[in-house]
């Protein structure tokens, strides 16, 4: 895992309030099938299991679907980085580049943050499926907003009521 030098790691219990926390924000999820595996300031882990539903035709997974995996492990990533702070983001710029097809298999996507400072940040994601090869890479610009809901604030705070 690459580590972002913005913040420290999360320690366990913040970790796992920090999980928690963005499972109940991201209803999409469920939808789409997406497991939170890992969460860390500026890292974010997550996995898409094949079903026929996100594939089109000829069993491969729809680009879309793909695209929205890896902008949600890059927003995921940003916003563990802001985690305490009164902030959220919104994606202003994605590339993705697809390097092979998506057939049937349990895709993993990693993002690291690159940058984050008062008004943007930037993110890299890589998709792999089960055995390791590379399906696509990205590059995400993020705005960096005041206000919204708060991420869960490490010592011990819980998530805002701020809407």
């Amino acid at each position: 895992m690459r580590v972002w030098q913005g913040r420290p790691k999360f320690t366990p219990d913040e970790k796992t309030r920090m999980l928690e926390w963005q499972k109940a924000e991201a209803h999409y999820f469920g939808l789409l099938g997406l497991r939170l595996v890992d969460l860390e300031p500026g890292y974010c882990k997550l996995e898409l299991p094949f079903k026929r539903e996100i594939s089109h035709g000829r069993g491969v997974v729809q680009g879309g679907i793909l695209t929205t995996l890896a902008d949600s492990c890059i927003a995921h990533a940003t916003i563990a980085a802001l985690a305490g702070e009164d902030r959220h983001t919104t994606t202003i710029e994605l590339k993705i580049n697809f390097i092979r097809p998506a057939t049937p298999s349990l895709f993993t996507a990693e993002a690291w943050l690159i940058h984050l400072g008062n008004r943007t940040a930037v993110g890299e994601a890589e998709i792999t499926n089960e055995e390791g090869k590379l399906i696509a890479k990205c590059l995400s610009s993020l705005m960096v907003l005041p206000g919204g809901r708060r991420p869960v604030a490490v010592e011990g705070d819980g998530p805002s009521t701020q809407t």
